[in-house]
């Protein structure tokens, strides 16, 4: 028998974030920073200064941000034992059994007074864990369940599939293995 990583069959999938996609953010915010900074020494009202270095100073976040991916990509990791979502606040293994189920999720932007457009959510792949499961527990869990999400966690729109095709595949992986 052949034990990959304690996996008894072997079976693996790693999905990750191109790099390519990663380079073309990083440079986006580095260009849309040094705009900031351009447009911070064309004001002349400290308000719009103040909020022209907020902005600066997120998109230099993002950019750092950015770095660490191009360094180390997040990777969805798939094994018979459960899923791993890599990065700085993975929830860690978790097992298929404790998975309610894989669905996508999404929030319609709503109209302000002046009508304009606000808010709302992308689709994106989520999870549900089983009630009373051990890893509800989870940083990311607690703050969905705090702002009344339905979810326990969700995985990024870039990590190797779109996400109606990446919660299907992981659907399939947790009938076949929880």
């Amino acid at each position: 028998m052949t034990v990959v990583n304690g996996n008894p069959t072997g079976e693996r999938l790693v999905l990750t974030t191109s790099r390519s996609v990663v380079a073309w953010s990083l440079a986006l915010f580095v260009a849309t920073a040094a705009l900031g900074l351009w447009f911070i020494k064309q004001s002349g009202d400290a308000i719009e200064t103040l909020w022209s270095w907020v902005g600066v100073f997120c998109l230099a976040a993002a950019a750092g941000a950015s770095v660490l991916a191009l360094v180390r990509p997040p990777k969805l990791i798939l094994t018979t034992e459960g899923f791993h979502l890599t990065g700085p606040l993975s929830p860690g293994l978790i097992p298929w059994s404790e998975v309610e189920g894989f669905s996508l999720y999404s929030e319609a932007a709503t109209r302000d007074a002046d009508g304009q457009s606000v808010g709302g959510v992308a689709p994106h792949a989520v999870w549900r864990l089983k009630e009373g499961s051990s890893f509800s527990g989870g940083l990311a869990s607690k703050l969905n369940r705090a702002g009344d999400v339905p979810i326990d966690g969700s995985f990024p729109r870039n990590i190797g599939l779109a996400p109606e095709p990446l919660s299907t595949l992981l659907e399939q992986w947790r009938i076949r293995y929880g």
